[in-house]
Protein backbone atom coordinates (compact mmCIF):
# COMPACT_ATOMS: atom_id res chain seq x y z
CA UNK A 1 0.00 0.00 0.00
CA UNK A 2 1.09 3.45 -0.75
CA UNK A 3 3.00 5.59 2.10
CA UNK A 4 1.73 8.46 3.36
CA UNK A 5 4.15 11.69 3.51
CA UNK A 6 4.08 14.08 5.68
CA UNK A 7 4.90 17.79 4.41
CA UNK A 8 5.35 21.39 5.20
CA UNK A 9 1.60 22.18 3.41
CA UNK A 10 0.23 19.68 6.10
CA UNK A 11 1.29 22.38 9.06
CA UNK A 12 -1.96 24.31 10.45
CA UNK A 13 0.44 26.82 13.17
CA UNK A 14 -1.05 25.02 15.76
CA UNK A 15 1.26 22.40 17.30
CA UNK A 16 -1.61 20.48 18.44
CA UNK A 17 -3.03 19.54 15.57
CA UNK A 18 0.29 19.02 13.78
CA UNK A 19 1.31 16.81 16.82
CA UNK A 20 -2.23 15.06 16.05
CA UNK A 21 -2.65 15.13 12.09
CA UNK A 22 1.03 13.26 12.04
CA UNK A 23 0.27 11.02 14.58
CA UNK A 24 -2.91 9.92 12.41
CA UNK A 25 -0.68 9.85 9.65
CA UNK A 26 2.40 7.91 10.76
CA UNK A 27 -0.47 5.45 12.41
CA UNK A 28 -2.17 4.50 9.34
CA UNK A 29 1.51 3.91 7.54
CA UNK A 30 1.81 1.52 10.84
CA UNK A 31 -1.23 0.13 10.34
CA UNK A 32 -0.72 -0.91 6.57
CA UNK A 33 3.04 -2.11 7.02
CA UNK A 34 1.90 -4.26 10.17
CA UNK A 35 -1.24 -6.27 8.02
CA UNK A 36 1.40 -6.34 5.32
CA UNK A 37 3.52 -8.20 7.25
CA UNK A 38 1.30 -10.00 9.64
CA UNK A 39 -2.12 -10.66 7.22
CA UNK A 40 -3.80 -11.97 10.70
CA UNK A 41 -3.59 -9.28 12.85
CA UNK A 42 -6.70 -7.79 14.09
CA UNK A 43 -5.89 -4.33 13.80
CA UNK A 44 -9.12 -3.21 15.51
CA UNK A 45 -8.29 -4.82 18.54
CA UNK A 46 -4.44 -3.62 18.86
CA UNK A 47 -5.15 0.21 17.88
CA UNK A 48 -9.00 1.17 18.51
CA UNK A 49 -7.89 2.60 21.90
CA UNK A 50 -5.17 5.03 20.00
CA UNK A 51 -7.40 5.37 17.30
CA UNK A 52 -10.55 6.57 19.46
CA UNK A 53 -8.19 8.92 21.46
CA UNK A 54 -6.98 10.34 18.22
CA UNK A 55 -10.45 10.69 17.27
CA UNK A 56 -11.55 12.33 20.61
CA UNK A 57 -8.87 14.55 21.42
CA UNK A 58 -8.85 15.52 17.39
CA UNK A 59 -12.53 16.69 16.81
CA UNK A 60 -12.70 18.54 20.35
CA UNK A 61 -9.40 20.57 20.21
CA UNK A 62 -9.85 21.00 16.29
CA UNK A 63 -13.51 22.31 16.70
CA UNK A 64 -12.35 24.55 19.84
CA UNK A 65 -9.79 26.12 17.68
CA UNK A 66 -12.64 27.16 14.79
CA UNK A 67 -14.97 28.47 17.78
CA UNK A 68 -12.28 29.94 19.24
CA UNK A 69 -10.89 32.17 15.58
CA UNK A 70 -14.55 32.35 14.45
CA UNK A 71 -14.20 29.96 11.75
CA UNK A 72 -17.57 30.31 9.69
CA UNK A 73 -17.63 26.65 7.97
CA UNK A 74 -17.85 25.36 12.24
CA UNK A 75 -21.10 24.39 11.62
CA UNK A 76 -20.65 21.91 8.75
CA UNK A 77 -17.06 20.50 9.76
CA UNK A 78 -18.46 19.69 13.13
CA UNK A 79 -21.22 17.56 11.53
CA UNK A 80 -18.36 15.54 9.27
CA UNK A 81 -16.66 14.86 12.57
CA UNK A 82 -19.83 13.74 13.96
CA UNK A 83 -20.34 11.36 10.42
CA UNK A 84 -16.96 10.84 10.64
CA UNK A 85 -17.00 9.24 14.31
CA UNK A 86 -19.67 7.38 13.50
CA UNK A 87 -18.45 5.28 10.52
CA UNK A 88 -15.44 4.55 12.55
CA UNK A 89 -17.26 3.55 15.37
CA UNK A 90 -19.69 0.95 13.27
CA UNK A 91 -16.55 0.29 11.76
CA UNK A 92 -14.84 -0.71 14.85
CA UNK A 93 -18.27 -3.07 16.12
CA UNK A 94 -17.96 -5.09 13.34
CA UNK A 95 -16.04 -8.41 13.26
CA UNK A 96 -12.58 -7.68 14.53
CA UNK A 97 -11.17 -9.27 10.98
CA UNK A 98 -11.95 -6.99 9.04
CA UNK A 99 -8.66 -4.93 8.60
CA UNK A 100 -8.77 -3.43 4.85
CA UNK A 101 -12.21 -1.94 5.75
CA UNK A 102 -10.70 -0.48 8.90
CA UNK A 103 -7.54 0.92 6.69
CA UNK A 104 -9.88 2.13 3.86
CA UNK A 105 -11.54 4.20 5.97
CA UNK A 106 -8.67 5.85 7.83
CA UNK A 107 -6.97 6.08 4.40
CA UNK A 108 -10.53 7.56 3.44
CA UNK A 109 -10.80 9.97 6.10
CA UNK A 110 -7.10 11.42 5.10
CA UNK A 111 -7.70 12.07 1.53
CA UNK A 112 -11.36 13.15 1.72
CA UNK A 113 -11.29 14.97 5.30
CA UNK A 114 -7.91 15.56 6.44
CA UNK A 115 -6.48 17.12 3.14
CA UNK A 116 -10.12 18.67 1.86
CA UNK A 117 -11.89 20.44 4.66
CA UNK A 118 -8.55 20.31 7.50
CA UNK A 119 -6.90 22.12 4.72
CA UNK A 120 -9.69 24.55 4.46
CA UNK A 121 -9.71 25.36 8.23
CA UNK A 122 -6.24 25.55 7.81
CA UNK A 123 -6.16 28.67 5.24
CA UNK A 124 -8.51 30.62 8.02
CA UNK A 125 -6.16 29.12 10.94
CA UNK A 126 -2.94 30.41 9.07
CA UNK A 127 -4.20 33.95 9.11
CA UNK A 128 -4.26 33.54 13.16
CA UNK A 129 -0.73 32.84 13.77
Amino acid sequence: MKRFEWSKNLITGSMTLDIQNRFFLDLINKMSDELENNPGISLAKKYSTALLTYFICHCMDEEYMMRQYFYPGYVIHSLKHREIKKRFFTCLQRDSNQNRELLELLISIWNNHMLVDDLDFNKHLSGHF
